[in-house]
């Protein structure tokens, strides 16, 4: 059966593979062609994709995480051609997702989430086992469609639907655009451990 659907986010593991999400599917891709193979239906509507470092879910290995746009935090589990899905927990608080997190080892887990009572998204740090939010990085004002989210040490990267790239502090919680494109920004990805 044909599957089709709106990439919402993607996701890249240490050897190139490349896994993304439609709002409802779930598929591994060929970088090269861009031909995707579906490995399973989503339970909801999901809308960001990242892996999370060695050593949280599985000692030697990235762990690959969905995540719905209700905050729902979800482990997709690989095996062959076929995924198994278990919903680890959720954001909470209200929170629901805008659209991306990322996890990089010693750096942390960020996500980008709907902000309560405004418009405007919010940066949050998560726990990378349970999805549950942590605290507020910081407000994006004036940015509500940050579907990409990335990081390196120090610095986290929020990409719009805008076009705008923006820099924000982890620290303070502060941005500045440090790009704007003619691209609408859907989903980002980053590996989970920083080169040496």
């Amino acid at each position: 059966m044909l599957r089709v659907g709106q990439v919402t986010d993607a996701a890249i593991d240490q050897f190139g593979v490349l896994y993304v999400v439609t709002f409802d599917n779930f598929f591994v891709c060929n970088p090269a062609t861009a031909e995707c193979y579906l490995l399973g239906a989503l339970p909801e509507s999901h809308n960001a994709l990242t892996f999370i470092p060695p050593g949280t879910l599985d000692d030697d290995d990235d762990s690959l995480i969905g995540i719905a746009n209700s905050g729902a935090w979800r482990y997709l589990e690989l095996s062959g051609n076929m995924v198994n899905m278990m919903q680890l927990g959720s954001y909470g608080g209200g929170y629901t997702s805008s659209g991306d997190s990322f996890s990089i080892s010693g750096v942390g887990t960020y996500s980008s989430v709907n902000g309560l009572g405004t418009f405007d998204d919010v940066v949050i740090e998560v726990d990378p086992l349970t999805g549950t939010a942590l605290g507020e990085v910081g407000t994006l004002t004036g940015y509500t469609s940050t579907y990409g989210l990335a990081g390196w040490d120090g610095a986290i990267f929020a990409f719009d639907e805008s076009g705008d790239v923006l820099l924000v502090d982890p620290n303070t919680g502060t941005f500045e655009v440090i790009n704007e494109t003619t691209y609408a920004w859907w989903g980002a990805a980053v590996g989970t451990v920083l080169p040496q």
